[in-house]
């Protein structure tokens, strides 16, 4: 399944953010709740169209999972298999996939067999390309997870993404903590574009329509860490969509 997500920034806003060098930032969870792990870093324009297929591969890392780390891949499986196991070896390869044990269908296992006493962790996730553009970005991580020798890993990816504005954070560095508003995106169901809106006045992005008019919409949901309920409909709260 091919997947769109359009991002549509005024050009008056596009000013004030360029100034204060704030990027889009792009993540997308695994196995639930928050990402940890940056998949994309944009330079903002006024339409910005994201294309990606629901295609993973396998990283190892030897990087540590702490805030602002950023990862660098040891091994990778450019495409992986869903519903198997990989192998990670002490030639710190990954071997040949194996149905045993079981995985569920949707569902990518790393096994850490590397019994090097120099490496009594690795750290291991998924990866994914997608388009910016015309500018292609391949195999990016979208996850990270810690995995001791001779134990493993399950990481089963969702189809939505979580959308915000940063600075000085960059693809594939490890994200910790969440303290500001960003917006979720949900595909499935026969939803394979969606298109949101900065709103200056609300700080995010907001749903919009192909022509950039604040809309309402069930695949938009928003991450607030302060509020009581961490993530409100977009049904429940018509002021997301109200105009600036």
């Amino acid at each position: 399944m091919d997947y769109t997500l359009q991002l549509t920034i005024d050009s008056s806003d596009l000013e004030i953010l360029k100034a204060a060098q704030q990027n889009i930032i792009i993540a997308k969870p695994v196995g639930g709740g928050s990402p940890n792990v940056s998949w994309l870093t944009i330079d903002p324009f006024a339409q910005n169209t994201i294309e990606w297929s629901e295609i993973y591969g396998l990283y190892a890392s030897n990087s540590s999972i702490q805030a602002g780390a950023k990862i660098y891949k040891v091994a990778n499986v450019e495409v992986a298999d869903d519903g198997n196991t990989y192998p990670f070896k002490a030639t710190n390869t990954f071997g040949d996939p194996s149905p045993v044990p079981p995985v569920p269908n949707g569902t990518f296992a790393v096994n850490n067999v590397n019994d090097n006493p120099l490496y009594p962790y690795l750290t291991f996730g998924l990866t994914q390309s997608a388009t910016i553009g015309p500018m292609s970005v391949l195999n990016a991580p979208i996850s990270a997870a810690v995995v001791p020798t001779m134990q493993a890993v399950t990481m089963t990816p969702l189809t939505s993404v979580w959308v915000w504005l940063e600075s000085n954070l960059m693809s594939g560095t490890v994200i910790t903590s969440v303290t500001s508003k960003r917006a979720i995106a949900t595909y499935g169901d026969g939803v394979t574009t969606i298109g949101l809106k900065y709103s200056r006045s609300k700080g995010y992005f907001v749903p919009a329509t192909a022509s950039g008019e604040f809309t309402k919409s069930k695949n938009y949901m928003l991450y607030d860490p302060l509020a009581a309920d961490i993530k409100a409909s977009n049904d429940d709260i018509q002021q997301l969509v109200s105009p600036r």
